[in-house]
């Protein structure tokens, strides 16, 4: 893991939960994304007379993300699932019924608190403006977020001018969810620039499973501790190559001013 960059880099892509997207506002008791799930699993569970939905936990609810294998909605969904005994597998199934209506439900309910609670990260928006220049302008999105989602939030940001709708992959534009490379391969074919300079792209995450994509994707990886600390970054499947603890941070490391 290096400290600085070693060259200037022609392209960034960026996460959006918990990487550009503060999912943990002061002003709100839980996590936006774990709200919203323990409203669903808690509704579908009383609906259907499944005790150990209407029962979840917040605990249960608040550390699932870190057992799931997919880094997605329906990869935390399922684990709970599986833990639960409702279904008999870890390998998630994707239209199993419960699982669609119980991720459908949770996405209706996100929206209005991402709208109302939802903000960015300190200095997030600066830095990928500035970045963007930096750039000229080859930034992209790399989400395991629905795409009216992204979009929400990219709106809400006054960053929605700064990347172009092709370059804005989100869970319905890949088939395998973090910690596979897919949509960090997707957001990278998105900037045109040539195999050979993968390692000139930052992809910026949060998440080890997010870093262990990027990573796969031949990215230079920049980590942020917005939610999991160093060590647990380290620690991960591939550590980044990069670990800062704020875009100031970041921004300084790359000489540019905010």
């Amino acid at each position: 893991m290096s400290d600085t960059f070693d060259s200037q880099p022609l392209g960034a892509i960026f996460d959006v939960d918990d990487t550009l997207l503060d999912n943990y506002p002061k002003q709100h008791k839980y996590g936006l994304h774990e709200y919203a799930r323990l409203l669903a699993m808690r509704e579908i569970g009383n609906k259907y007379g499944l005790r150990q939905l209407a029962e979840l936990s917040e605990e249960q609810n608040r550390t699932v993300l870190a057992r799931a294998y997919e880094h997605s909605i329906e990869g935390n969904i399922w684990q709970l699932f599986y833990e639960f005994g409702l279904v008999g597998t870890p390998i998630i199934e994707h239209e199993h019924a419960l699982l669609r209506e119980v991720a459908v439900r949770k996405h209706e309910l996100y929206e209005p608190v991402l709208r109302e609670f939802g903000a960015p990260l300190p200095k997030a928006v600066e830095f990928v403006r500035a970045v963007y220049v930096l750039t000229n302008g080859k930034i992209a999105i790399a989400s395991g977020a629905r795409r009216a989602d992204v979009a929400a939030f990219l709106q809400m940001s006054g960053m929605e001018a700064l990347f172009e709708n092709r370059r804005v992959i989100a869970r319905e534009d890949f088939a395998q969810a973090k910690p596979n490379p897919e949509s960090f391969e997707k957001a990278f074919q998105s900037l045109d620039l040539p195999d050979k300079q993968r390692g000139l792209v930052l992809a910026f995450e949060d998440d080890p499973k997010g870093v262990t994509s990027a990573k796969q994707a031949g990215l230079c990886v920049c980590a942020i501790t917005s939610r999991f600390d160093r060590t647990a970054l380290l620690n991960g499947e591939c550590a980044p190559d990069l670990i800062r603890e704020s875009y100031v941070d970041f921004a300084t490391t790359l000489g540019i001013l905010l």
